[in-house]
């Protein structure tokens, strides 16, 4: 569905679904990732525990928390250099 579109863009739908429709978790899901992408690993955190409030049996819940919670503890450890954290879970 984002494929394609410039992050702008993604931004813009993904805000505008969870204000249409503020219990649609596949919503808040692309905003995490976004967020992901971004290097803002709070704010992914922030959306999927929005989803944990929704539905704690959402699909994959679980290891996007851990991705996330990761992400943020790597950003805490290491100054920013402009690269992305590597991924060390399995």
């Amino acid at each position: 569905m984002l494929i394609g579109m410039p992050v702008s863009n993604w931004r813009f739908q993904v805000d505008a679904s969870v204000a249409l429709f503020p219990a649609y978790k596949d919503a808040y899901l692309e905003r995490s990732k976004i967020h992901l992408d971004e290097g803002s690993p709070n704010d992914a955190l922030y959306s999927l525990k929005q989803i944990l409030k929704l539905d704690r049996k959402f699909v994959s819940l679980d290891r996007w928390l851990v991705l996330a919670s990761r992400r943020e503890q790597l950003a805490h450890k290491q100054p920013r250099t402009g690269r992305a954290a590597p991924l060390d879970f399995v």
